[in-house]
């Protein structure tokens, strides 16, 4: 239990810095962010637009990915409690949209299930990667006489 409670809290720092230099580089890169801080009041309708196309870009390339690598990565080192050590460490990047009804609480979901599946990939991973490796403690390679 104790593991998983330091696996948790280091995912949960990790998935904040992930998310602010995620958000950092896309809104430097971005010309819809550049053009929604140099938009007129009277344009409404493409600042929206533009918004949109940002937080979109945002959701695909930073949230969702992060999501999935952190329930990976907290899947793997949580000795016990996987999927809902995935689930706590990586709520920064979906606790908010669960608020924004009816498209944020789809998203958040969405958010949700990346890391409960990067959770679930650990698992098969460790499993796989523990059976493949298991051989005798004191055995021996002998090379082949002929």
């Amino acid at each position: 239990m104790k593991r998983s409670v330091i696996v948790t809290l280091g995912g949960l720092v990790m998935t904040l810095l992930l998310l602010s230099l995620g958000t950092k580089v896309v809104l430097i890169l971005s010309p819809d962010w550049r053009a929604v801080l140099g938009r007129s009041p009277s344009d409404f309708e493409s600042l929206l637009a533009s918004l949109r196309h940002v937080i979109t870009t945002l959701t695909a390339f930073v949230y969702i990915p992060t999501a999935f690598l952190m329930g990976f990565l907290v899947g793997l080192f949580s000795s016990k409690h996987r999927i809902s050590s995935a689930i706590i460490a990586t709520c920064p990047a979906w606790i908010l949209l669960v608020v924004v009804p009816p498209w944020g609480i789809l998203i958040g979901l969405l958010i949700g299930s990346a890391a409960v599946f990067g959770a679930w990939l650990s698992k098969w991973v460790a499993q796989s990667l523990s059976s493949s490796n298991v051989a005798a403690p004191n055995s021996v390679e002998r090379p082949l006489v002929r």
